[in-house]
């Protein structure tokens, strides 16, 4: 009885060294592609991250713009408040209960400066509506491009995460292969020993 167990102790020894063994090769493999999964998300968050900085530059850029124009328009409407004010205004009598509406008497006036700062004033507001839907894009390329820098990071945390976790596993199974390597050659050598001596 005694040599039966002798011969099935090797054994059961080696399928589980075997069986460590195989799980470890397997670990080492699946954290090799974990790792490149996770290199590849760290790319593509450094690329949208470049993105992001490139549409920020171009934002500040247009910010610039956009505040030049809005010294412009403040200008214009300023002039033409100051041309509104200097038109002549006619004497409105008081309107007596029964008479018709007055007709306006009085000098005709020249509208040619006002009408032509107003129309300065609205393409002053066009080019300015023009710049700030372009750094309406940048900003919100600007926004989607640090997202997704996030999101590519956050990805490749939760994979080198996942790397570290398998390659702890194959510490420990590699751990166990080698008490198992130690228990048998101990066992082995004791053997031996024992026929030997």
């Amino acid at each position: 009885m005694n040599l039966k167990w002798l011969g099935i102790i090797p054994l059961a020894l080696a399928c589980l060294w075997l069986g460590l063994d195989v799980k470890s090769c397997r670990v080492q493999k699946q954290t090799a592609a974990v790792v490149v999964q996770a290199d590849q998300q760290h790319q593509a968050a450094v690329a949208d991250a470049s993105k992001g900085a490139t549409y920020d530059a171009q934002a500040s850029t247009q910010a610039a713009t956009v505040r030049t124009d809005a010294v412009t328009v403040a200008q214009l409407r300023a002039e033409v408040a100051r041309l509104r004010a200097a038109l002549p205004r006619a004497p409105q009598p008081a309107p007596a209960p029964n008479d018709p509406p007055a007709q306006p008497v009085g000098p005709s006036v020249d509208l040619a400066p006002l009408v032509a700062k107003q129309d300065e004033l609205i393409q002053g507001l066009s080019k300015e509506n023009a710049d700030l839907k372009t750094q309406v894009v940048d900003l919100t390329g600007a926004r989607d491009s640090w997202k997704q820098a996030y999101n590519d990071s956050a990805k490749e945390a939760v994979l080198r995460q996942i790397a570290l976790e398998a390659q702890v596993s194959a510490v420990k199974a590699s751990r166990w292969q080698g008490r198992i390597e130690g228990f048998a050659i101990g066992l082995a050598s004791g053997y031996v020993a024992g026929k030997v001596f």
